[in-house]
Formats: C-alpha cells, structure tokens, sequence
C-alpha cells in the first residue's frame, strides 16, 4: 500500500509593506525640506513617522507575509529627526526674531532684567 504525499506548496513570497516604503520615501524627502520651503517639511516628516508607525505595526501582525521593517524604522528614524530639526530651527527663528527687533528698539531690551 502506497501512502501518497501531501502536495508541496510552495513559500509564498514576502511583500514589501507599501506603508513602509512610504514612510522612507517621505523621510528622505523631509530632510532637504526641513529648512527650507517655508517650513513644508514637517509635514513629510510627521507622515514619515506616521506611516513608519503603520507600517511596523501591520508587518508585526502580518504573521510574516509582508516586509520592510528596515525601511519602516530608516523612514521613522529619519522623520523624527527631520522633526526635531525643524523645531530646533523654529526656536532659533523665533529668538533670533525677538533679538533682532529688541536691538532695533533698544528701550524695550533690557539686559538687567534677564
């Protein structure tokens, strides 16, 4: 009596998470937008994490059919420091601002009281 085998199936191939390309894509297009383009760049970055967050969590529950988890952490590591650039040079603006109209109106700008 022969026992016949069970088909062979073959592995399905992984797929890369089109969120976490996104979320590269639009981190690296942050960078350069971050001190320019008045300011777009934390648009990008904001969707660079979000997307970034996305994408891991739906490769975490895809039970092991969809990739990019390298991209989806490149995309949230680089959205979130795009993040805190364009904050940094928001503070920066704002304060270099404030110096620069109290130096032309000296009476309002009083070293004592800092």
């Amino acid at each position: 009596m022969s026992q016949v085998s069970p088909p062979v199936v073959p592995p399905q191939a992984r797929q890369t998470s089109g969120l976490a390309v996104a979320s590269l894509v639009l981190g690296i297009v942050s960078l350069p937008m971050t001190c320019g383009c008045c300011g777009t760049g934390i648009v990008t970055a904001i969707l660079a994490v979000v997307f970034g967050h996305l994408a891991m969590g739906k490769i975490r529950r895809s039970q092991g059919r969809l990739d990019g988890t390298g991209m989806a952490v490149a995309g949230l590591v680089i959205g979130y420091a795009s993040v805190a650039i364009q904050i940094l040079v928001t503070i920066l603006l704002v304060i270099w601002t404030i110096f620069s109209a109290c130096m032309g109106r000296p009476e309002h700008f009083h070293w004592h009281h800092w």
